[in-house]
């Protein structure tokens, strides 16, 4: 059975073997968002199956062993996250090591304007074991650190203390929530934001937040990175109120973007309400991987076929190297003959 589909924006025509349907997007329903979710519940079966899994799905970009160094790792940027290291970006602590709950937003929703793609289509208790297992290589990870950091100043350290110290150093600690008393997003409140952008992002991010700012900047592995472009409308974590309130006030660990310390909250809510105005709601949408049906409609020939009255499916994409990609919108028509 022939399949057509034609990617209308970018003037290429693929030809496929298979199905008169297909799926073409990674097949999950986005999880509610969560404020937090007990920590300590994944077990060593758990740990198991997220290796399994990791295996499958991870170590091709985050390495065996969770260095970052996979085999496809050259090809991509922004590189994949060293998962020994325990620096991880999107965090709702104020001590900055990830929750459970943090982990599983990744694994299910992806990081829109990189190559980390959702892995939604999963089951829960799937996820719920990578979680588990990316714990346990950042507990190797720093556990390996502590172990040489003792061993080059001759010293020594048992079991029982080097354990405690790794629980210490990988315990989320509180959460930042939603304050009660936050202004309401309206004009007022995105006047305010405004101005304390200026007067505190703009040198990195620009004037008017399309990251024309800081030029030579680089992440804590020395890795070249720039500004978010915020009129993109591409945020890792998502555009909700909330998690662009952590980036603000709590910053993305071995990145530049620092925590705002010196602001009230209040105020970093204006800001987060001027983030948001800087690109319409829909922009996320284009980049967030959502479940699509491709359904092919029933021809004659292919060859010729009128695709006039076919039907046509936009696909989210994710780039490999994503500085100063633009989203192609991907649109996709799909045709069948009925033959094998």
């Amino acid at each position: 059975m022939k399949l057509l589909a034609r990617y209308t924006s970018i003037c290429a025509t693929l030809l496929v073997v298979g199905s008169a349907m297909a799926w073409v997007s990674p097949p999950f329903a986005l999880p509610p968002l969560v404020a937090h979710a007990s920590e300590g519940g994944n077990g060593p079966a758990d740990a198991a199956l997220g290796k399994t899994l990791y295996g499958r799905h991870c170590s091709q970009c985050h390495g065996d062993q969770g260095e970052g160094t996979g085999i496809a790792a050259a090809f991509l940027y922004p590189k994949p996250r060293n998962l020994q290291e325990g620096k991880f970006k999107l965090v709702s602590t104020l001590n900055r090591i990830p929750t459970d709950a943090d982990l599983m937003q990744v694994i299910s929703r992806g990081m829109p304007g990189s190559s980390m793609i959702s892995f939604g289509h999963l089951p829960e208790k799937s996820r719920a074991a990578l979680v588990a297992y990316v714990r346990l290589l950042t507990r190797e990870g720093i556990a390996a650190r502590l172990k040489k950091s003792y061993d080059e100043a001759g010293e020594e350290i048992d079991a029982q203390q080097l354990a405690k110290e790794v629980d210490r150093q990988t315990a989320p600690g509180q959460v930042l929530a939603w304050p009660q008393d936050a202004p309401a997003e309206d004009q007022a409140a995105v006047r305010r934001g405004k101005q304390l952008y200026l007067a505190t992002c703009a040198t990195c991010h620009g004037e008017t937040g399309r990251g024309e700012g800081g030029k030579d900047q680089r992440d804590d592995d020395g890795t070249p990175t720039k500004p978010r472009d915020f009129t993109m409308g591409i945020f890792k974590g998502g555009r909700d109120p909330l998690p662009l309130l952590h980036r603000i006030q709590i910053g993305m660990p071995g990145t530049p973007m620092p925590a705002s310390a010196d602001l009230k909250v209040g105020e970093l809510v204006d800001m987060a309400y001027f983030i948001r105005s800087l690109a319409p709601a829909e922009a996320q949408a284009k980049v967030e991987h959502k479940r699509q049906l491709l359904r092919a409609k029933r021809v004659p020939a292919v060859a010729g076929a009128d695709l006039r009255q076919v039907p046509t499916v936009t696909v989210v994409t994710s780039p490999l190297l994503c500085r100063d990609w633009v989203s192609p919108d991907l649109q996709v028509q799909s045709v069948y003959d009925g033959k094998e």
